[in-house]
């Protein structure tokens, strides 16, 4: 049904669905936060539990899910720029192990040149580049950013890809692991990108997909549903947004994934309280160092190839 917006707190704002512009939604999730929570840093670092959720809808004409309302993109902007996650740095091994997994799928497609990392981070999947190519990075979080280009020695920019006057047509590749879920215009991000990438070129996305089966029976507990994603994809509403951006899809899949034992305890205690005594025992322990692949077929992978311009696409 088309809803005419009830009162909400004013650092809040409703949006029309960013894929087909439409103002028809049904509620998948009623929100559970409290508004006066509005821009909290604590909520916004992969670390914490994040086990809270804005309204979550779908909308009735594309299938596209979001949180409806949701944080002033202004406000959210501030907390990206602001956010700090001392907890992220000692996660780099096992992201690492990821991200080579990752780079592997990527050289099946282009084998070498200019790539933006749009979201970068600390610079992790960047450190892993070798000579064939020419990396950078775009990263809102100022001390991520830092950290990426003082102490890994990475070429990163801080800020939003809007922000940065990269020439058109300046990258053989732009990769973007668990990032278009939080930007606040999908669309227009991947408008942005298609114009960054030569010709031929190719962009790489990784989101957790709400259509997988881990998610359909967990529903508001899966793992994903996070204080932080304003989107929420399905198979279908990715390529969707993918194709309307200009790009063409040459290869979907279900990527593998880096563990540490201590990690994935942590994040379940979150969800199952009386596992909160194995996190204790296994945080200082050797067992919980251990890094493992897993594979659960929530996150959908998408490599795409720039098929034509992207006209008006950034708007």
């Amino acid at each position: 049904m088309l809803h005419s917006p009830p009162s909400y707190s004013p650092m809040f704002e409703y949006v029309d669905c960013n894929l087909c512009g439409a103002n028809d939604y049904r509620v998948l999730y009623p929100s559970t936060i409290d508004e006066t929570s509005a821009g909290a840093l604590s909520y916004f670092r992969q670390s914490d539990p994040n086990n809270l959720n804005c309204r979550i809808v779908v909308c009735n004409r594309c299938g596209l899910a979001y949180s409806n309302p949701r944080e002033k993109q202004e406000l959210l902007n501030d907390v990206y720029r602001s956010v700090e996650d001392e907890e992220y740095l000692k996660q780099r091994s096992w992201k690492e192990a990821s991200y080579r997994w990752n780079l592997a799928r990527l050289e099946r497609h282009v084998a070498g040149g200019r790539l933006l990392d749009f979201g970068c981070g600390h610079g992790f999947f960047l450190s892993l580049l070798g000579d064939r190519w020419d990396g950078y990075g775009v990263e809102p979080a100022r001390a991520a950013a830092r950290y990426a280009s003082e102490i890994i020695g990475q070429n990163v920019y801080c800020g939003f890809l809007d922000e940065h006057n990269f020439d058109t047509g300046t990258f053989d590749a732009v990769t973007m692991f668990h990032v278009l879920e939080h930007v606040a215009n999908p669309k227009g991000e991947l408008g942005r990108i298609n114009g960054l990438l030569k010709p031929g070129g190719y962009v790489y996305l990784e989101v957790p997909d709400l259509g997988s089966v881990l998610s359909r029976w967990r529903k508001r507990r899966w793992w994903y549903i996070m204080r932080f994603h304003t989107y929420y994809f399905t198979r279908s509403s990715l390529l969707r947004i993918v194709r309307a951006a200009g790009f063409e899809l040459v290869d979907v899949h279900r990527p593998v994934k880096t563990w540490s034992v201590a990690y994935l305890t942590r994040k379940a205690t979150a969800f199952v309280p009386r596992l909160a005594v194995a996190e204790r025992v296994l945080a200082p322990s050797r067992l919980g160092a251990v890094n493992v692949n897993v594979n659960l077929r929530d996150i959908l992978g998408v490599i795409a190839r720039k098929e034509r311009p992207s006209y008006g696409g950034a708007g």
